[in-house]
């Protein structure tokens, strides 16, 4: 009998592909390291090329690499003593063209087929962009895709510090997108979400409150490791996970105003779905006042009415 994916169920309705299309497009844009899972052939490395063309265009390589075929060397580095010290040099090719770019994606195709050694060694180059002490530019993103490891070849299940390190995402497929793109051979590709420049400055307090108040209000979500080792290779609630995919994804979606179908689409493949329904019953029932209302506030201060409870207050102020 096949185990039950931690990965992020299924979106339901008729608009289901292009919410995740634009999940994908706002952490590629946010750099947030990403997996996207689904079974074979569902064409996950064709939208990926396809998505980092769209958002870096032809000057941005998105450079595939295929952990199945390296040795975990080539992903933390080769030791090389060097004046009495050990430094780990650089040798996987990938990486170098990324470094020579300055720009682009790194993107860790057919992840796991990869043995659990070489998944832990890309684990620091996923996060980091390093190996040893030489880092990729900022400007470098990271998304790897899978297909779940009961139906990979040699599929081994993502360790819970490597799953730990991604947004998480089930991909699906649009019958009538793939229809479309048969008449055009897939040349045209459908429209994303665009972060303006400032998408952080914006809304990022706002993001903050939000989940500052949720965390204050059910402190047992902060952190919450889950028992199974098939649940812990997904989404699941860390401090590393709210800080770095939650808050990060929230606050792209509140600069776009993506809508919440979207927002809990990005904190279910951050924290897993059960926090993440969590979080917006709880801003449902927090009824908390618009941005509109806040802007106000902030220019006549006597119109301001806080709520009694802590974490309201919290995810106002």
């Amino acid at each position: 009998m096949a185990k039950k994916r931690a990965f992020v169920a299924p979106v339901a309705g008729g608009n289901a592909a292009a919410l995740i299309r634009n999940a994908l497009a706002l952490a590629l844009q946010a750099n947030i390291p990403t997996m996207l899972v689904s079974e074979p052939g569902c064409a996950k490395t064709d939208v990926i090329h396809q998505l980092c063309q769209q958002i870096g265009g032809e000057v941005e390589p998105c450079v595939t690499s295929y952990g199945s075929v390296h040795d975990s060397v080539d992903y933390s580095g080769l030791p090389v003593p060097c004046n009495g010290e050990v430094s780990l040099v650089p040798i996987l090719q990938e990486f170098k063209m990324l470094l020579q770019a300055g720009q682009g994606t790194f993107f860790a195709d057919e992840y796991s087929c990869a043995p659990p050694a070489v998944q832990a060694a890309q684990m620091r180059l996923i996060r980091e962009g390093k190996i040893g002490n030489i880092a990729w530019s900022p400007k470098v993103r990271r998304v790897a895709a899978m297909n779940p490891p009961e139906i990979a070849t040699n599929g081994t299940e993502l360790a819970a510090p490597t799953a730990n390190r991604f947004f998480h995402l089930a991909w699906q497929t649009d019958e009538d997108d793939w229809i479309r793109g048969v008449w055009d051979n897939f040349e045209t590709a459908p429209p994303i979400l665009r972060l303006p420049e400032n998408w952080r400055e914006s809304e990022l307090t706002r993001a903050k409150g939000q989940i500052v108040g949720f965390i204050r209000f059910r402190k047992t979500l902060l952190h919450q490791m889950p028992k199974t080792e098939t649940e812990r290779a997904g989404a699941w609630p860390s401090r590393r996970s709210w800080y770095e995919f939650a808050l990060p994804l929230l606050t792209a979606c509140m600069a776009v105003q993506a809508g919440e179908d979207l927002e809990r689409l990005c904190l279910g493949g951050s924290v897993g779905e059960g926090a993440a329904i969590e979080f917006f019953a709880w801003r449902t029932e927090a009824d908390l006042p618009s941005t509109e209302t806040i802007m106000e506030w902030l220019k006549k201060p006597s119109l301001m009415k806080l709520p009694e409870r802590g974490d309201r207050q919290y995810a106002i102020l």
